[in-house]
C-alpha cells in the first residue's frame, strides 16, 4: 500500500485477521490517501458493489479452499466496477508434493506454505473467467524478494515497460483481468 499511496493513489484493504488490520490501519493511518483496512468475518464485505477500481489478491487464491475461492471471487466481482481490474499472483506450476512437511507431534502431512492450489497460466484464466473476468494479460516473473512491496515494484515495472515473459524459469504468475 505504501509504494501505491507513494505514487498519488488512494488504497483501502480487506483482510480476516485483526491484528493485521491493526497493524496496517496504525503503519499508514496519518497518511491522506490511505483509506483504511476493514476486518471481515465473511463475504459479503461492507464495501459497496462496483465501489473498487482495481483489486491486488497477492499470493493468497493458493491458499483458498473452494467454498472460499468462490467466495472470494464473487467478492471481487461484486466490488470492482464495470471495467475494473484484478491483479492476481501467485506461484507457476508448483509441484505441491515438493512442499510438504510432516508435522512432528502428529504425523499429518501439509504443504509448508499451506499452498492447496497450484495454477498454470490457463488454469488461472479459466478459473477467472468462471468469475467474470476477462484475461488481459498473464506474466510469468521471479521475484527479487517475497515482500509484497517488492512485487508491486516488478509488477509496476512490467506493466510500464510492457514485458511479458514466458520463460520455464519464472516461478510466479501475474494475471491481470478485467470485469
Amino acid at each position: 500500500m505504501g509504494y501505491l499511496m507513494d505514487r498519488g493513489i488512494a488504497c483501502r484493504g480487506l483482510d480476516f485477521s485483526g491484528e493485521s488490520v491493526n497493524t496496517v490501519n496504525n503503519k499508514f493511518k496519518d497518511n491522506p490517501l490511505f483509506r483504511g483496512v476493514i476486518k471481515i468475518d465473511n463475504f459479503p464485505s461492507s464495501l459497496d458493489s462496483e465501489s473498487v477500481d482495481f483489486v491486488f489478491l497477492v499470493e493468497t487464491i493458493e491458499h483458498l479452499l473452494p467454498g472460499m475461492m468462490e467466495e472470494t471471487l464473487t467478492e471481487i466481482n461484486r466490488i470492482l466496477k464495470k471495467g475494473g481490474v484484478v491483479m492476481i499472483t501467485t506461484p507457476n506450476e508448483e509441484n505441491l508434493e515438493k512442499g510438504e512437511v510432516i508435522c512432528p507431534e502428529c504425523g499429518c502431512t501439509f504443504h509448508r506454505m499451506q499452498h492447496i492450489n497450484t495454477y498454470s497460466s490457463e488454469d488461472l484464466t479459466n478459473l477467472m473467467m468462471k468469475y467474470g473476468f476477462e484475461k488481459k494479460a498473464v506474466l510469468t516473473t521471479t521475484f527479487e524478494k517475497n515482500s509484497v512491496e517488492n512485487k508491486i515494484k516488478k509488477i509496476y515495472k512490467f506493466i510500464r515497460n510492457k514485458v511479458t515473459r514466458d520463460k520455464p524459469k519464472d516461478k510466479h504468475l501475474v494475471y491481470f483481468g478485467v470485469k
